[in-house]
């Protein structure tokens, strides 16, 4: 017999009891079978003692050798856990699964791929099941996984990676450097924590300083003012940025002024209350805190014809409006608080000009008005009755502590144009063209021994003085007005120490001319009233110096005159006509004219470079805060600039490109006009414009653009 190999004496005795009894019930043959299933050696016997009774193959043992991956890992985005973990069988050779040994496999990843998560798994019933297993790396390449376990042969897959979640944004600029007013563009890109782009992603963009750069929602970049600006990129709560550097460029307005929101507040009742409006403007440090107010005389300019139909007296009264200026850049209404009531009282005359002198000594400025009554608020011109369209002129004298009042002095004539001649003491007021007046101890008082003054049109118009003499030009002439009085040259006349004025030159603009009849702005005329030149073979009617102020090339140089010639070029030419409009058949011309009268003599100057043209009023002043004297012409129309000149400090001006200011507005009315002054007190001039005429029921009127200086001009 056989041995039975590994069996117990026991399972023998069990075995040869059931064969000396084979009568047992089926049921002792099935324990019988399951014993005898056990080993190998009693199954063989078995089958020959029990019948029906069948045996297996001899029994082994069973030794894994194999590593057989079940269920590959799947869903793989960088960084984050398969969203399918891998399963993997411990397996013997002819590859059935082995449940009877634990193994612990590692998982590993071919180069340029990082495991996160559990790189390991411990196999229960012979099945080991990766948890939170991922690995990071690059997009779109395929990685190789190896699960291992010691002396077991490896299990590979291959696996490609998507994005993972996003980590982080990416901020691009076009342009990382840009001239201010340029434009750039930004785009943002999301990334997972690997650098993979994880495709489109909702973003939003801002600048952390507007006032440099400012971007618009789809990563548009306008570049304002030069400084650094940091531009941020945000999609959900992941943001990231990039750095921007503006650079200065001099040639845009951008580089000097910056509009100040809501500079003016709103003067619409003074506008509803005038109508259709002039102005005349005026830059003044009124209450004395080193901000510069500014102060309007609101006039309504009107048709012979809207004369006609209204009473005599006329229903619109000219207003006054004080802004006191605010530490901000804006302006508030003082009116109130200055005068004493909102309804400054003038006479209801017309304000023609205005000057700032300190007159009553008291360290404060006032001003002083040229008045008359050209609009027919009282009577038209040539209707029996109205001997002259005159009004006495007016003063705004400071009492102290901010507090001013308002006065009328003088005759009551024609005041058109006006200047200020300190005196030891006291100052003259001269009034063109028909009184002068001297301020002295708190009274006005007629002053005297002045030149012919003539003309209605801004005189007189510089004033300079040597050590040998004073100069005082002007629109005269040494024999008073030539023909009918309509024809004034621009005139020199000196004083020397405490002596009587003398006219020593005059300058027409040609020696020839004609007299034909006019018609004015306000429909009234006169008869062979009005001269028309020819100059260079073009012709010019209703000459005029118009305007002007005196300078110093450097602090130690003599003063130069600065006169503004405006005329009407005849398109066309004169051809026959004896009677012209003004305005019709025409167009504007002005012309900036310097003259050397150090020597008693009108010597033309050729010391300024560019277009020579002065559409509005002219001032000589330092606009840009470097001690020399400089000239500006204020722009005045729809659309234009101011015109300025700067001192190049080699004795010539030079003009500062237009492109270096905002333009006045452009809503069709044709009356706004510049004006610089320093609002906040900074020492930087602020730019700000104003509806000088035909600002009847527009909201712009009642909120003027202002912008505040952020650096001083510079000589291109």
């Amino acid at each position: 017999m056989h041995a039975l190999g590994p069996s117990s004496n026991r399972r023998r005795f069990a075995v040869m009891s059931l064969v000396r009894n084979r009568s047992q019930s089926s049921k002792l043959t099935r324990k019988i079978s399951r014993a005898v299933s056990r080993a190998a050696s009693w199954c063989a016997l078995a089958s020959v003692l029990v019948a029906g009774l069948r045996c297996a193959a001899p029994e082994h043992p069973i030794v894994a050798t194999q590593l057989a991956l079940t269920t590959p890992a799947a869903g793989a985005a960088s960084g984050a856990a398969f969203t399918t973990q891998p399963v993997v069988t411990l397996r013997d050779a002819q590859g059935s699964v082995v449940t009877t040994t634990t193994a612990v496999v590692t998982m590993t990843v071919s180069a340029g791929g990082t495991l996160v998560g559990a790189a390991t798994a411990t196999t229960v019933r012979g099945i080991a099941t990766f948890v939170n297993a991922g690995i990071r790396g690059t997009a779109a390449l395929a990685y190789t996984l190896s699960f291992s376990s010691e002396n077991l042969a490896a299990a590979t897959q291959t696996i490609s990676l998507t994005a993972g979640a996003l980590a982080t944004v990416r901020v691009s600029l076009a342009d990382s450097v840009l001239l201010m007013g340029r434009t750039t563009a930004a785009t943002a890109q999301g990334l997972d924590s690997t650098g993979n782009a994880v495709g489109t992603i909702p973003v939003t963009y801002a600048s952390t300083d507007t006032s440099i750069a400012l971007v618009s929602t789809s990563g548009a970049i306008t570049a304002l003012y030069e400084g650094t600006v940091t531009i941020r990129a945000t999609s959900g709560g992941t943001t990231g940025e990039t750095t921007l550097r503006v650079l200065l460029d001099p040639t845009v307005a951008a580089a000097y002024w910056r509009r100040t929101p809501n500079a003016v507040p709103d003067l619409s009742p003074y506008f509803s209350a005038v109508g259709d409006v002039g102005i005349i403007p005026l830059g003044a440090d009124v209450n004395r805190d080193g901000k510069n107010d500014f102060i309007m005389y609101l006039w309504h300019p009107r048709t012979k014809t809207e004369q006609l139909l209204l009473p005599p007296t006329g229903p619109v009264r000219s207003r006054m409006v004080v802004l006191l200026a605010n530490a901000d850049g804006t302006f508030r209404d003082g009116t109130l608080a200055t005068m004493g009531t909102p309804d400054v009282d003038l006479g209801g005359a017309v304000g023609r000009n205005v000057r700032a002198y300190d007159l009553n000594g008291d360290g404060s400025v006032d001003w002083i008005y040229a008045l008359n009554k050209e609009d027919g608020r009282t009577c038209i011109q040539g209707i029996a009755g109205c001997a002259n369209w005159g009004a006495q002129s007016g003063a705004i004298l400071s009492q102290g502590n901010g507090k001013y009042r308002a006065v009328l002095f003088g005759d009551s004539v024609y005041h058109h144009s006006l200047a200020v001649v300190p005196g030891a003491g006291d100052a003259d007021i001269l009034f063109g063209p028909a009184e002068q007046l001297s301020f002295a101890n708190g009274a006005f008082r007629p002053a005297s021994g002045y030149p012919f003054i003539g003309g209605g049109f801004f005189v007189p118009l510089a004033i300079g003085s040597t050590t040998a003499a004073t100069h005082l030009v002007h629109e005269g002439h040494p024999n008073g007005a030539i023909a009918n009085g309509s024809i004034y040259p621009i005139a020199l006349s000196t004083r020397r120490g405490s002596g009587p004025w003398t006219t020593v030159d005059s300058l027409l603009p040609s020696e020839t001319f004609t007299m034909v009849d006019w018609i004015g702005w306000n429909g009234d005329g006169c008869t062979k009233c009005a001269p028309v030149f020819t100059v260079g073979g073009q012709d010019y009617v209703s000459s005029h110096y118009w305007d002007g102020c005196s300078l110093r090339l450097s602090p130690q140089a003599p003063p130069i005159a600065v006169v503004k010639w405006e005329s009407g070029l005849l398109i066309g030419g004169l051809q026959g006509r004896t009677r012209l409009t003004e305005g019709v058949g025409m167009t504007g011309v002005q012309q900036l004219l310097l003259f050397d009268v150090s020597h008693d003599k009108l010597e033309r100057l050729s010391v300024i470079d560019g277009a020579m043209t002065a559409p509005g009023d002219v001032h000589c002043r330092d606009v840009n805060g470097d001690g020399y004297d400089d000239l500006v012409a204020d722009g005045i129309g729809d659309g234009v600039r101011p015109i300025v000149f700067l001192n190049n400090h080699a004795g010539r001006l030079v003009r500062v490109p237009d492109s270096v200011f905002p333009p006045n507005p452009s809503d069709g009315s044709g009356g706004w006009q510049s004006y610089f002054l320093d609002i906040d007190g900074d020492g930087i001039e602020d730019l700000l414009y104003f509806p000088r005429a035909s600002c009847d029921g527009r909201a712009a009127c009642a909120n003027f653009p202002v912008y505040k200086g952020r650096r001083p001009l510079r000589v291109p």
